[in-house]
């Protein structure tokens, strides 16, 4: 019996007690009622001591999540004129597409084919590292106000009893950082959008991937102009290094150096940020007999110089570096995690069976410590072993 029939059959017996004439009947009810309730035990008790399958986890992307979506099921149907899906952190209000005509933009060739393969093969690309060597928060405004520090003079002494204390000075000066809002938008037609896996991948390695290479641009170049974050090599959000080739300095120990003065400094150096064809210059430095500075290139090692692991960004100019305790530097703010917008009605959409789509954020960045980064160009004239 399973325990929903035990449970019936427990109540019957408590009914029959009330109606028990003998004291041989109500005997002989507590026995088969004391009985079932052990039999329900020991069934209740195994049924807890099961383990339940677990379910495998599924990590799906930003464009599976977005076909997938209510809002684009609805929007396939017919019954809305357009789809946004909010992913990552909580978006802000956004405003429509603009009327104006936009130069005619086509899916790629056999983005599309009869022979229907899953997904479209995206060009190779560094993925943005910058934003996760921040520290990070959200906010619900449009401007960050921070105090970024200018200075410091620190008295601490030993002091006789009753002598005047030493003083230490602090300089700060309030600093605004702007949210910036960063998109971009296209049209598609709508064959690739019917084709999910395809328009997932699309979503992926196109818009959100676009989206994502400018946030790492901005976070690196931006420089504070127009509609630009104010990046880390932005004029004042960090400490030019000074070495000139007067100095006599090899870029490895110009890196270094660095890295002593900031832990001199009482910080951590975090990473060295650099473009991958400096990192590449510096790695096939040799020794008078033949053999690489930076160890065996056969071996399969993390990058990493005088201890400190390499961050490589195509962002970075080459010729530039940067050494830095970057999550006691800078903050990255998010208005609006990535936000996917897919429309019909825009332009002559409909005469030509076209959508368009479009992804966007919103982060500003906040540079409070310049003096946690140290960096700049290496001089030219220096040689690099």
């Amino acid at each position: 019996m399973n325990p929903d029939q035990i449970k019936a059959m427990l109540e019957e017996i408590k009914l029959n007690l009330g109606k028990a004439a003998t004291a041989e009947e109500i005997k002989e009810l507590k026995e088969e009622q004391s009985k079932l309730s052990k039999q329900l035990f020991e069934l209740q008790q195994k049924a807890s001591f099961t383990a339940a399958p677990q379910k495998r986890e599924v990590v799906k992307s930003i464009g599976q999540l977005f076909v997938e979506s209510k809002e684009f099921a609805n929007f396939r149907l017919g019954q809305t004129g357009r789809a946004r899906v909010v992913l990552g952190e909580d978006a802000g209000a956004t405003t429509g597409a603009s009327e104006t005509a936009y130069p005619p933009i086509t899916t790629p060739i056999n983005g599309v084919p009869k022979d229907r393969q899953a997904g479209i093969i995206a060009p190779p690309y560094l993925a943005p590292v910058v934003g996760n060597l921040l520290n990070s928060g959200e906010t619900a405004s449009n401007m960050i106000e921070y105090l970024k520090e200018k200075s410091e003079t620190i008295g601490a002494a030993e002091t006789a009893e009753g002598a005047q204390k030493p003083y230490s000075s602090f300089e700060f000066e309030t600093t605004n950082a702007p949210v910036r809002t960063i998109a971009h938008f296209t049209r598609i037609t709508r064959q690739l959008a019917d084709d999910l896996p395809a328009l997932a991948a699309f979503i992926d390695n196109r818009m959100t991937k676009g989206v994502d290479d400018r946030v790492e641009f901005q976070i690196i170049k931006g420089d504070g102009t127009g509609q630009n974050l104010a990046g880390l090599f932005s004029t004042g959000n960090y400490t030019a290094h000074g070495y000139t080739s007067a100095n006599k300095l090899t870029k490895l120990d110009i890196l270094k150096k660095c890295i002593a003065r900031l832990q001199a400094s009482g910080y951590k150096p975090q990473s060295v940020l650099m473009n991958p064809l400096d990192w590449a210059d510096l790695t096939l430095a040799k020794k008078t007999d033949g053999s690489y500075l930076l160890g065996n290139p056969a071996a399969s090692t993390p990058d990493v110089v005088w201890g400190v692991p390499v961050v490589l960004s195509a962002s970075v100019d080459t010729g530039k570096f940067m050494v830095g305790d970057f999550f006691a530097a800078a903050t990255i703010y998010t208005r609006s995690g990535t936000v996917i917008e897919i429309f019909e009605q825009d332009g002559d959409n409909v005469q030509k069976n076209l959508l368009t789509i479009r992804a966007e954020c919103r982060k500003a960045l906040a540079v409070e410590v310049p003096a946690a980064l140290i960096g700049g160009y290496f001089p030219a004239e220096i040689a690099s072993e």
